[in-house]
């Protein structure tokens, strides 16, 4: 099946719930994000946010906004790569205002309400956090143990330098295993 056509697929699945969609569509943009991210972030900041954390965040929105139907204009790969572009950007521009102490812009253009809460942001459907948890569970479990460990540390929201320190391995390492978990998480 043609790539635009198993997209299309995706979104539908996703819109009923199905985590499997949610599944592929993370394995088929997530890098994608990461690079966006990380171009978006000064040179000074990139040590500072992880674009991972930037792309999971805009990966999560988008699929609690599908699942919502949030988004009436997203029919092709077209369309879902240039809301998750926009999203990504965002939240990647927003994470270094924050960083430098400045206001966070964008949101109204994405429909926030009175207290700047974005609609998308909040995950409160149980069904999709549980299935979001059992995707993370079976993905962190594929993982060899030392792997599995950084892996985990990392998701609890320890920096590279923090999981360093606590496993006694240079951060080089580290950012070498986290290389190697994100290759391995996107077969």
């Amino acid at each position: 099946m043609p790539l635009d056509q198993a997209i299309t697929s995706w979104l539908i699945h996703l819109e009923r719930g199905e985590g499997e969609a949610a599944e592929r569509i993370w394995r088929q943009y997530f890098e994608q994000c990461c690079r966006l991210a990380r171009a978006r972030f000064a040179a000074p900041l990139r040590r500072e946010h992880d674009a991972e954390d930037v792309a999971s965040s805009a990966l999560r929105a988008l699929c609690a906004g599908v699942e919502a139907g949030r988004f009436d204009r997203l029919e092709s790969r077209n369309d879902l790569w240039r809301l998750l572009a926009t999203i990504t950007i965002r939240k990647a521009s927003n994470a270094a205002r924050h960083r430098l102490g400045r206001p966070e812009v964008g949101e109204s253009a994405l429909g926030g309400d009175a207290t700047g809460a974005l609609p998308f942001q909040e995950l409160s459907d149980q069904r999709v956090l549980g299935e979001w948890s059992a995707i993370c569970d079976e993905m962190i479990e594929k993982l060899e143990p030392k792997l599995k460990e950084v892996a985990l540390l990392r998701l609890q929201g320890f920096t590279n330098p923090e999981i360093a320190e606590r496993l006694e391995r240079s951060v080089k390492t580290i950012e070498r295993y986290l290389g190697l978990i994100r290759l391995e998480w996107s077969e």
